[in-house]
């Protein structure tokens, strides 16, 4: 597919004129995507408001809005950042919790430590 590049104005253009999109901030829009790109607000979250998934052309559901879209992509956002902030803090706890584990039970004696017997890697599926 030949995709050539559109400056902002032409991007909001196209989807106005030719898919329907509705736009509450035309500005505040432009903004958005000159910081964030047209791939990622529009391309990454569109699939949810369109008439048809698999044709850009059937345009938007009646009364989509440029602002619906990008809600979606913030929220996806601030998703990520607060799951990424979660796992970070329970490895940290994790990796603190058999640090302590080990350094209680067996680091006084190194030999004990290193011996790979000491460890257990599990059940070996059966496929």
């Amino acid at each position: 597919m030949n995709k050539p590049f559109l400056p902002v104005e032409k991007q909001i253009e196209q989807l106005k004129v030719e898919r329907g999109l509705l736009f509450q901030n035309e500005e505040s829009a432009k903004e958005l995507l000159l910081r964030y790109g047209y791939y990622e607000i529009i391309n990454g979250y569109k699939e949810h408001f369109m008439n048809s998934s698999k044709d850009d052309n059937e345009g938007f559901k009646e009364g989509t809005t440029f602002e619906h879209i990008y809600s979606l992509f913030t929220f996806d956002r601030n998703l990520r950042t607060q799951v990424m902030s979660s796992l970070e803090t329970f490895e940290l706890s994790l990796r603190q919790a058999v640090a302590y584990t080990v350094s209680e039970n067996i680091s006084y004696m190194q030999d004990e430590y290193m011996n790979r017997n000491n460890y257990t890697s599990g059940k070996k599926a059966i496929y």
